[in-house]
């Protein structure tokens, strides 16, 4: 896994996602598959952008890049925060080591309610907390 530099910027409903790091193209493939995004290379393979224009694709995209890694992400509107619990997979929580609590079935009032990827109905999910 690559550790990658994320940058979200807002401009009214749309999110601009912009990444450095090393090996994106896996990232960017995954993202286009998804059909979730047109991924722009900037500076060699060292740098994508790429934008989303609504939250659930926006949920998506951050979902595929936290399954590639436990990103840092920085966000232009607002000072660091310090972090809250999240939902996830328990599988992808298992995998990456995460402190997470009790499992359910996702449904599809946690996918609309949390803004969770669709193909995650199903699937047995979690909070994830901070260390």
């Amino acid at each position: 896994m690559s550790t990658y530099e994320i940058t979200e910027s807002k401009s009214g409903s749309q999110t601009w996602f912009y990444v450095a790091g090393e090996n994106l193209k896996q990232l960017a493939d995954a993202i286009e598959n998804a059909n979730l995004a047109g991924v722009y290379y900037e500076d060699g393979d060292t740098q994508i952008k790429f934008m989303t224009g609504n939250k659930r694709d926006t949920g998506d995209v951050r979902a595929i890049i936290a399954g590639f890694e436990k990103p840092v992400i920085q966000h232009d509107e607002k000072p660091a925060q310090p972090k809250k619990r999240y939902i996830t997979r328990v599988s992808d929580a298992q995998r990456n080591g995460l402190n997470h609590g009790k499992s359910w079935v996702c449904s599809e009032s946690n996918i609309d309610q949390h803004s969770l990827p669709p193909h995650w109905g199903g699937e047995m999910i979690c909070y994830v907390y901070p260390e």
